[in-house]
């Protein structure tokens, strides 16, 4: 045992961050797009301005992942216990395919009148179609290498079928509603612990829109919209096949999950819409200052929940989600000092949310837990009302002289979640509680789940509440032509939780990053050459975090994304001027 990181303590809070490589797979990411972007304008008189604007793309993402995080492997006795300690261990991998075609067509009808009055309206609509799998391959089983029929006979039976029928759970299909079941024997002797998911999607919006400026005089502007979108999107069916264990055969899972959905089945559309708005003010008392104050509203569609698929795990609500609404106050200044040397800009701000999206692992609704559901808690996306967000943002850019200029900027943030219960994972002091139920196979079980804990009032996750950078900047002509660009960034990001528990234990350390940078332009501008060190301290930090609550029988899991390390480029840039 490392003294400086003690058993179930997260090791950044005992010792500096590393990267390393320590999986049994390498991570891939592919992604291919192909991309049209068009736009004609058309000039229907001298003051009004009539523009098209098209886009269109199909895009094919796919990326493998080592889920565990580990190069832990079983031993040859026994592939479940890990070779390097001889306990129980996860082996997965996970691949995801993501194909998705979008367009979208936008008019918009300009005016450029010579008085105070200005407009701009038109009509948007825009089209995404995708697809997504997902398979997932558990080597650590006790099944991994077995034949269905000769683990059944090691139990009494002659067959797999014949244990199936034994159970109850030979064909035709268990008309559990939630999902429906039909169980068989896998073929072959060689049987991950798979998981493979299936679904197909639509999503539609339309919208219509209206801004205008008004100049009262030389000092006062007032400015306001509205906008109205209407979101279609279409139920995503869902449906696949997982291989679990059955009294230590290997047993074929296909499932359809469309009796999740209640009355409204896959393919059968939802229609979210909401019209919102902008009204803004600003004051200008001279040429180079401005004040101004915006009120604003916001909206999200809402989307679908959807069960993972597994017959021991509570099945998320078949409610569609709600949108969620939003309503914004800012109030801000900008000027400019000393001589057009100095700017400096301001403004606060307050954000009320109602019907805030969020995915947590809470209690299942009543009505959506069946006997062989192994906890009462399920992960689906919830709306919460009275979420705030508050927050302070400051700007500086000061020409210290003709060739060097200094940039900045300061962020403060708060934020408080509404009146919510939820559980937690990994909560390292989260009480427990037992939930009763019924294994696949009749017999009476019981399991501790997480109590879920009252977040109300917490700050949302992954939202540092100070973040800051400086940049000193070298800039001027060289005598043989060109232009030579020196920068030098110091940035900061504040310590964040990770999710809405806010528990200290995981609380994310902050951390600094030094980026350098020079380029040369070539007189004509066709030719650069850029050199650059970025995190030139080495300082690693983590981006994002995900604590994994704790498996039966398996060690405490987490996931997070690390900065980069230090890195040196250089970059070489031809753009031809025909």
């Amino acid at each position: 045992t490392d003294a400086n990181c003690p058993p179930n303590v997260p090791g950044f809070k005992r010792r500096d961050l590393k990267h390393s490589t320590n999986v049994n797979a390498a991570g891939v990411q592919n992604s291919h797009r192909e991309t049209i972007i068009s736009y004609a304008v058309f000039d229907l008189t001298d003051t009004l301005t009539l523009r098209y604007n098209f886009g269109w793309s199909d895009i094919n993402q796919s990326s493998s992942r080592d889920v565990d995080n580990t190069n832990r492997v079983g031993t040859a006795a026994d592939i479940t216990l890990s070779t390097d300690g001889g306990v129980p261990h996860i082996n997965t991998l996970q691949h995801n395919n993501f194909p998705y075609t979008e367009i979208s067509h936008e008019l918009q009808l300009l005016s450029h009148f010579d008085g105070p009055f200005n407009f701009v309206t038109g009509v948007f609509y825009y089209d995404v179609e995708n697809d997504w799998d997902m398979t997932m391959d558990g080597f650590a089983n006790t099944f991994r290498y077995m034949d269905a029929d000769t683990a059944a006979q090691a139990i009494g039976f002659n067959t797999c079928p014949e244990m199936l029928d034994a159970f109850g759970l030979g064909p035709p299909p268990i008309e559990s509603g939630i999902p429906d079941l039909l169980f068989t024997c896998p073929e072959g002797s060689d049987h991950t612990q798979s998981f493979e998911l299936l679904s197909e999607h639509t999503s539609e919006t339309n919208a219509v829109f209206f801004s205008a400026d008004y100049r009262i005089d030389e000092r006062w502007l007032v400015s306001g919209g509205l906008r109205y979108s209407r979101d279609v999107k279409d139920r995503p069916g869902f449906d696949g096949s997982t291989i679990i264990d059955i009294a230590g055969a290997p047993v074929e899972v296909w499932f359809d999950l469309t009796g999740l959905f209640g009355e409204l089945q896959p393919g059968e559309t939802v229609t979210w819409d909401k019209t919102i708005g902008h009204l803004g003010v600003e004051y200008t008392p001279d040429a180079d200052t401005l004040i101004y104050g915006r009120i604003s509203t916001g909206y999200r569609a809402g989307s679908f929940n959807y069960d993972e698929g597994s017959p021991t795990i509570a099945p998320a609500p078949t409610d569609p989600v709600n949108s969620e609404t939003s309503i914004n106050y800012e109030l801000g200044v900008k000027g400019i000092f000393a001589d057009d040397r100095l700017r400096l800009t301001g403004a606060v701000y307050l954000n009320k949310i109602d019907d805030y999206q969020i995915l947590l692992v809470q209690e299942a609704p009543p009505g959506h837990l069946l006997p062989t559901h192994v906890s009462p808690t399920t992960e689906y996306t919830a709306n919460v009302d009275g979420t705030e967000l508050s927050g302070l943002e400051l700007g500086v850019e000061y020409q210290l002289n003709e060739n060097w200029r200094l940039d900045g900027y300061y962020n403060y943030q708060d934020s408080s979640f509404g009146p919510h219960s939820a559980a937690i994972r990994g909560n390292p002091d989260g009480e427990f509680l037992i939930h009763e139920f019924v294994t696949l196979d009749g017999t009476p079980d019981s399991a501790p789940y997480p109590k879920p804990m009252d977040v109300t009032g917490n700050r949302l996750p992954m939202q540092p509440t100070h973040k800051a950078a400086l940049t000193l900047a070298y800039e001027r002509a060289l005598d043989s032509g060109g232009q030579l660009q020196l920068l030098s960034t110091l940035s900061y990001t504040g310590s964040r939780f990770p999710d809405i528990g806010n528990i200290d234990f995981y609380e994310l350390p902050a951390y600094e990053r030094w980026d350098l940078r020079a380029r040369w332009i070539s007189a004509n501008n066709v030719w650069s050459v850029t050199g650059y060190v970025q995190n030139l301290t080495d300082e690693i930090g983590i981006v994002d975090f995900v604590p994994v609550s704790y498996h039966e029988g398996l060690e405490s899991q987490t996931m997070a994304t690390l900065t980069e390390h230090r890195r040196f480029g250089v970059q070489v840039r031809w753009r031809p001027q025909f």
